[in-house]
C-alpha cells in the first residue's frame, strides 16, 4: 500500500500499531479482523486488505499509469495479477514457510511445488517486458512484488524462475519501494 502511494507522490502519515492496538475495539472498525494495513482517505472512508489498497489506489489516480480504465483491457489484467497473486502465489508462500505452524512437511512441499507453478506462469508472462504487463509499472507488478518480497523472506523465492527473482530485483530497487519500506518499518527492508 505505502509502495503504491509512494509511486504517485502522495503524502500519506504511516502509523505503527502493536498487536494489542490491532486487537482494540477501536481499530476493529477500520480491519474487522484487526490487522494491518489499513487505509484512511481524506473523506474517512476506510479500505483494508493490502491487495484492494492498492487496486483502490490506482482506480482513484487513474492518471498515474498504475491501471486501465474501468474495463478495458489493461484494467482487467491489473485486477487478474493481482488476484493471481494473492490466491495463487501468497498462498503458497505461506503453505511452503517452514515458519508456518501446524504444517506437515510433504503438505509444505507441495505448496512449494505449486509456488513454482505460479511463478512458472509469470515467468512466462515476463519474458519478453520488463514488467508484468508491459513496459510500465501497474498496480498488479506492486501487488506480485510484495507478495514476491515475502517470498524470498520466507526463504521460497528459490523455487522461481531466475527472469522472475530478477523482475523481483528491478521492483526492489525502485525509490519509491525502498522509501515505502523505510516509512512504515516493514520487516522486509534490507
Amino acid at each position: 500500500m505505502a509502495w503504491a502511494l509512494e509511486e504517485i507522490g502522495v503524502d500519506y502519515e504511516p502509523v505503527v500499531l502493536s498487536a494489542d492496538e490491532c486487537r482494540d475495539e477501536a481499530y476493529r472498525q477500520r480491519h474487522p479482523l484487526g490487522r494491518v494495513p489499513a487505509l484512511e482517505l481524506d473523506d474517512g472512508q476506510v479500505l483494508f486488505e493490502s491487495t484492494a489498497i492498492v487496486l483502490a489506489i490506482a482506480d482513484l489516480y487513474p492518471d498515474t499509469g498504475l491501471t486501465g480504465p474501468l474495463g478495458s483491457t489493461l484494467g482487467t489484467q491489473v485486477y487478474g495479477w493481482s488476484i493471481m497473486a494473492m490466491t495463487e502465489l501468497e498462498r503458497t508462500t505461506l503453505g511452503a514457510w517452514s515458519l508456518t505452524e501446524h504444517v506437515e512437511d510433504e503438505y509444505r512441499r507441495g505448496q512449494r511445488r505449486a509456488f513454482a507453478r505460479a511463478c512458472a506462469a509469470v515467468g512466462d508472462q515476463l519474458a519478453d517486458r520488463p514488467f508484468l504487463l508491459g513496459a510500465a509499472l501497474t498496480a498488479a507488478d506492486i501487488v506480485l512484488g510484495g507478495v514476491l518480497a515475502v517470498s524470498r523472506f520466507a526463504g521460497v523465492l528459490d523455487a522461481a524462475p531466475p527472469n522472475v527473482v530478477d523482475y523481483l530485483d528491478r521492483l526492489q530497487a525502485r525509490p519509491a519501494y525502498a522509501r515505502a519500506l523505510a516509512c512504515t518499518e516493514s520487516l522486509l527492508a534490507p
